[in-house]
């Protein structure tokens, strides 16, 4: 499976990449300078304008994961998908994970592509 991907930075600007299987993702994930990342957040925190800098996944079911940088070598993610009602009506969730290593936050990249769906909630603690 391909799915695009984006690099949100700190400073809230993105860039947007082509489709990519799950190695091609996991590797930029971990490829990434993520020390740079947490400088310019701690840079920019006296600014509202800021985030956690991440990695964001969006699949043509309408998954959605995006890995964001905590602090130092920790990460969290956040994982939208769609449920239903009762069975019947459809409608998007939300939930986030605990902090997690660098390992682990790859491995969610790489569940997340495979299709998971109950990996990644038990990281959520559901």
């Amino acid at each position: 499976m391909l799915i695009p991907y984006w690099i949100q930075r700190a400073d809230l600007s993105s860039t947007e990449h082509n489709p990519v299987d799950a190695d091609h993702a996991v590797n930029a994930f971990l490829r990434y300078d993520w020390d740079a990342e947490e400088r310019l957040f701690e840079l920019d925190k006296r600014h509202e304008d800021n985030c956690p800098a991440g990695f964001g996944f969006f699949a043509d079911d309408g998954r959605r994961l995006h890995v964001c940088l905590d602090s130092k070598d920790r990460f969290f993610f956040l994982y939208n998908y769609r449920t239903k009602a009762l069975g019947l009506i459809p409608y998007g969730k939300s939930v986030s994970s605990e902090k997690m290593s660098t390992a682990e936050a790859a491995e969610a990249i790489r569940r997340f592509f495979d299709g998971d769906h109950e990996w990644l909630m038990r990281k959520c603690g559901r």
